[in-house]
């Protein structure tokens, strides 16, 4: 990632049910201006394999994608009041890209 981008949590603002894909096109594909529009991301859908998730995403299905797409983990918090908590650790090591996620919810601000 370019060193001019900042550490940030991202939305990208989905009227679909690809939350999970829209948040790790993000994390892979970082952009300098309106990183929150999904359009954006749509050139890189391909690049990915995706197949075997039923959208949204449930954690369990976070395991297929891993094993769909090698060279990638992936992570998942929430927040819990003041604390971010785990819900999802990859169990893989050395792979060339992580990607840490925040789980957030409706009622969530």
């Amino acid at each position: 990632v370019p060193s001019f981008f900042k550490k940030a949590i991202i939305n990208v603002m989905n009227n679909d049910e690809q939350c999970f894909k829209w948040a790790i096109l993000s994390a892979l594909f970082p952009v300098f201006n309106h990183a929150e529009r999904v359009t954006i991301y749509y050139p890189h859908e391909e690049k990915l394999n995706w197949s075997g998730l039923t959208f949204p995403v449930k954690l369990p299905q976070i395991r297929t994608f891993e094993r769909n797409n090698i060279n990638l983990t992936v992570n998942v918090y929430e927040s819990e009041g003041t604390d971010i908590v785990p819900v999802y650790l990859t169990n893989h090591t050395k792979r060339s890209a992580h990607i840490d996620l925040l789980l957030l919810t409706e009622g969530d601000k």
